[in-house]
C-alpha cells in the first residue's frame, strides 16, 4: 500500500528526511550526507536516496509504502536542475512519485504551513524566501559561495581566513582567529592554508566549519571577530529586507523566521544586526521560531499534492509525533 510521504531537507552538508503517514504521523527520520545538487549531481542524488531508502528499511519502511517523494534541496533552484533531480530518482524505481522544489520553498512551507512570512536561511550558504497574504513569492540570495552566500557560514569563515591572512601581511588589524586557525590545522603560519584550499584540499564545507570558531572569538572581544559577524547580520538583513520590499510589506508587520545551523546556534548575536537592516523599511519586525523543520515542510508540500486537507487534527499529529521522535 502507497501511504508515506517522504520530505527531505537536502543542502550542502547534510540531508534531513522524514517518513511520515497520510494521517500525519511521523514515523521516522533520518540524516544522510549532502544533496546539494550543485555538488552532488545526480548520482549523488541517487546515491542519497539509497541511504535514505537503507534507514526507512531499519524501521520496517519499504520502498512499496511511498505514495511520494518531495525533496527541497539547495541547488535546485533552476527548472532544469529540479527536472535532473526528478529524474535521478525516479530512475530508483519511483515514477511519477517524485517532486522536486528548492530548498527555501520547502523551508517557507514549514515555516509558516502556508501563511504569510519570511524565512531567512543561513547554513553553509544562506538564502532568503517570503510569501505575503497574496500568495506572491520573493526570493534574495543564494547564488552560490562564488557569486553570494552572504551571511553564511561559509562567509563567515571566509572572511576570518581573509581576516587572518590580512593580520599576517599586517595590512590588517591583530586578530585571535589567525592562532586559532594555525593551531586547528597544526600549521607554523596561515599562509600555508592557501595552496590547500586552492587545491581543494580543503572544501567549501570545512571553511564553512570555520563559523563557530569566529563566534567563539568574538566573545572574547576580538574586534575583528566580532566585525564580521556584524557584517554577516547585516547582508542577512540586507536580504531579508529586500524580500520585504518585494512583497509589498514596507511599513506593515515583518515576520521572520531564522532557519540553518548559523542561525539557529547563533541568533541572539546576529539578530540586532539583521534587525536594524529590517527596520530600514518597517519598524514592526517580528522574529519568530519554523512552525516546523523543512523536512517536515517539504512533507506538508506532499500532502497537499495528494489532496490531503491540513485539519488540526493532522497538523497536531505532524507536532506529537516528531517531538516524540526527538526523544528517542
Amino acid at each position: 500500500m502507497h501511504n508515506l510521504i517522504i520530505g527531505i531537507d537536502g543542502g550542502g552538508t547534510k540531508t534531513h528526511a522524514v517518513f511520515v503517514s497520510l494521517n500525519g504521523n511521523v514515523l521516522k527520520q533520518a540524516t544522510v550526507g549532502a544533496s546539494n545538487f550543485q555538488q552532488a549531481g545526480k548520482e549523488g542524488i541517487k546515491r542519497v536516496c539509497r541511504q535514505i531508502l537503507k534507514e526507512a528499511a531499519k524501521a520496517g519502511i519499504s520502498g512499496e509504502s511511498i505514495q511520494r517523494w518531495v525533496l527541497g534541496l539547495a541547488g535546485a533552484g533552476r527548472p532544469s536542475d529540479r527536472l535532473a533531480v526528478k529524474a535521478a530518482v525516479e530512475e530508483l524505481g519511483f515514477k511519477n512519485k517524485v517532486t522536486v522544489e528548492s530548498d527555501g520553498r520547502i523551508a517557507l512551507t514549514g515555516a509558516f504551513v502556508g501563511a504569510a512570512g519570511i524565512i531567512l536561511i543561513s547554513g553553509t550558504g544562506s538564502i532568503c524566501y517570503g510569501l505575503n497574504t497574496a500568495g506572491q513569492m520573493a526570493r534574495s540570495g543564494g547564488w552560490g559561495y562564488l557569486l553570494g552566500d552572504e551571511g553564511s557560514g561559509y562567509f563567515i569563515g571566509n572572511q576570518a581566513l581573509i581576516a587572518a591572512l590580512k593580520d599576517l601581511d599586517g595590512r590588517g588589524e591583530k586578530t585571535k582567529l589567525r592562532q586559532k586557525f594555525e593551531s586547528r590545522f597544526n600549521v607554523t603560519t596561515i599562509n600555508l592554508l592557501v595552496p590547500k584550499i586552492y587545491n581543494g584540499d580543503l572544501q567549501k564545507e570545512d571553511i564553512a566549519a570555520l563559523a563557530p570558531a569566529v563566534f567563539e572569538t568574538a566573545k572574547t572581544h576580538d574586534s575583528v571577530a566580532a566585525e564580521i559577524l556584524a557584517f554577516a547580520g547585516r547582508e542577512l538583513g540586507k536580504m531579508a529586507a529586500a524580500v520585504a520590499r518585494q512583497l509589498g510589506l514596507a511599513g506593515k508587520t515583518i515576520q521572520i523566521a531564522p532557519i540553518g545551523s548559523v542561525l539557529e546556534n547563533q541568533k541572539e548575536i546576529l539578530k540586532p544586526h539583521i534587525e536594524k537592516e529590517v527596520r530600514t523599511i518597517s519598524d514592526q519586525v517580528v522574529f519568530r521560531d519554523p512552525q516546523y523543520p523543512p523536512a517536515i515542510g517539504a512533507a506538508i508540500f506532499g500532502l497537499k499534492q495528494e489532496n490531503i486537507a491540513l485539519t488540526l487534527d493532522i497538523l497536531e499529529n505532524i507536532s506529537t509525533s516528531y517531538e516524540s521522535l526527538q526523544t528517542v
